[in-house]
């Protein structure tokens, strides 16, 4: 795990609801950020301001929607990472589990001890469950930030930036920067 994903995996993990608010928060921010690039490109085309100032506004909102974006992607690895982890430690502990048993069956294993030992796996069972349950949780949020964007926003984006880059002189810098902000919005849509 790179060191990003470990500081992210720290933070994020921490507290009950620490990545699913992690993951709201950031969903929230790309719905906003791609709002704003609408509301921007809509008053461009209406002469409502400038080019130049089209082109600085736009590359604050590039550079944050750019950031939301990659951070979605390290909270979905992440949430892989950790669902492979589990999945591995639960193996290991049902592993344990069938062990205890058969240890009981053949008559290593004292009746206490063995209740004991199953009392404790059953929880370390339950706990791995609990925390499986929070990653898919955590999972369908990510999954579910395409149906709040909606097709119609990304269809809307795209039609306003084809108009924009007709219509409007921009520099090519900004016209590359729009044009790949609309490939990451459709990309998270579809």
């Amino acid at each position: 795990m790179s060191v990003q994903m470990e500081v992210l995996h720290a933070y994020t993990l921490e507290g009950e609801g620490g990545l699913l608010d992690s993951i709201v928060n950031n969903n929230d921010e790309i719905k906003r950020l791609a709002t704003m690039l609408m509301r921007l490109t809509k008053l461009l085309l209406k002469k409502k301001m400038s080019p130049e100032e089209f082109s600085k506004i736009v590359e604050k909102y590039d550079n944050k929607l750019q950031s939301a974006i990659e951070l979605r992607e390290l909270y979905g690895k992440m949430i892989q990472e950790e669902s492979l982890v589990n999945a591995k430690e639960l193996e290991s502990i049902l592993d344990d589990k069938e062990l205890i048993t058969v240890r009981k069956k053949i008559g290593d294993m004292g009746d206490e001890e063995f209740r004991i030992k199953l009392a404790a796996v059953n929880w370390d069972i339950n706990k791995i469950n609990q925390k499986t349950d929070h990653l898919e949780k955590c999972l369908s949020l990510i999954q579910s930030l395409p149906s709040q964007i909606g097709p119609e926003d990304a269809e809307e984006i795209s039609r306003l930036a084809r108009d924009l880059i007709k219509d409007v002189k921009l520099d090519e810098e900004t016209k590359n920067n729009l044009t790949n902000n609309i490939k990451m919005i459709a990309k998270l849509v579809s």
